[in-house]
Order: structure tokens, then C-alpha cells, then sequence
């Protein structure tokens, strides 16, 4: 397998999906998309990273991963929601954060999603959420620019492990 590599400055630990669908057999829940465990290690939202950490995104033995209709969706309003966004105050990056948070709650209440596509888009929200909260809380317009850059590089990413 391939794996395609984005740079991320925290990690938060994701407990999959939220288990309201019954297409799931397996015991797991996204929970709180907002929170990682309680004894999960993890940085403040706007906290400085210590160390980078690579998300990789494999392929499905070389072919990009099939979604459910229902993620391929409202992953598409998400793609037009940042394509070429550049927020102009912190205002406008916090009701940025605002709207891909309602879009990632979305996309996780309606997942009927399963097996190794299933786990594959886990990987990739481990990583998104915790960004997604960071664009919310930025203290700063540079610091919200930032963040919205990395999310605009990982929805590259996702583009190029899942269709």
C-alpha cells in the first residue's frame, strides 16, 4: 500500500462512529466529536505543537477507497466550504470553524460506513477534528490562517486516498 503523508502539529485519539446506525455490528462510537478521552494525551486546540506527527492515508491495494454516498456528500459541501477561502478577520474564521464543525457532525451522524474504508476515514478524522476545533478557538487571525491552510492541505489529502 501507498501512504500519503500530511504533517499535523497534535494528535487526538478518536473513538469512531457514533453508533446511532445500525449497519455497525462491532462495539465502537465516535462519541464526543469535540473531545478525546479524558486520559488521552493531547494539546489545548491553539496550543504551539512540540512535535509534528504524520498522518498516513493508505490506499485500498492501490486504488483510492470507496465512501458511502452519504460521506461523499457532505465531504463535497466541506471541499467547497474551504476551496480557496482565506478568512479575512477572526470573525470569519471562527464562523469558518463553526460551519466545518456542523459538517463534520453531519458526515459523522449519517456514517453507514464499514470495514477497511470505514477505518481508513477514521485515520483521516483523528486528524481533522482536532483541527477543526483549533480553527474554532484560534486566538489570532494568523494563527486561524494557519490552521485553515493545514485543513485545505488535508482535504488534498483525503482527495487522493478516497473517492
Amino acid at each position: 500500500m501507498r501512504a500519503w503523508t500530511l504533517a499535523l502539529p497534535f494528535s487526538v485519539a478518536l473513538a469512531a462512529c457514533d453508533g446511532s446506525h445500525t449497519e455497525h455490528d462491532d462495539d465502537h462510537s465516535h462519541g464526543d466529536a469535540h473531545s478525546a478521552p479524558a486520559d488521552a494525551p493531547h494539546a489545548a486546540p491553539h496550543a504551539a505543537p512540540h512535535a509534528a506527527e504524520a498522518l498516513e492515508l493508505s490506499l485500498n491495494d492501490g486504488a483510492r477507497w470507496k465512501m458511502d454516498e452519504h460521506t461523499r456528500g457532505v465531504f463535497a459541501e466541506t471541499r467547497t466550504t474551504l476551496a480557496g477561502t482565506a478568512p479575512a478577520s477572526l470573525d470569519e474564521a471562527h464562523a469558518l470553524g463553526e460551519t466545518l464543525d456542523t459538517q463534520l457532525n453531519r458526515l459523522i451522524s449519517g456514517c453507514t460506513m464499514d470495514g477497511a474504508a470505514h477505518d481508513e476515514l477514521h485515520v483521516f478524522l483523528t486528524a481533522w477534528m482536532p483541527a477543526v476545533a483549533a480553527l474554532k478557538a484560534s486566538p489570532d487571525l494568523p494563527a486561524a490562517s494557519a490552521t485553515v491552510t493545514q485543513l485545505q492541505g488535508m482535504v488534498a489529502a483525503y482527495d487522493k486516498a478516497f473517492e
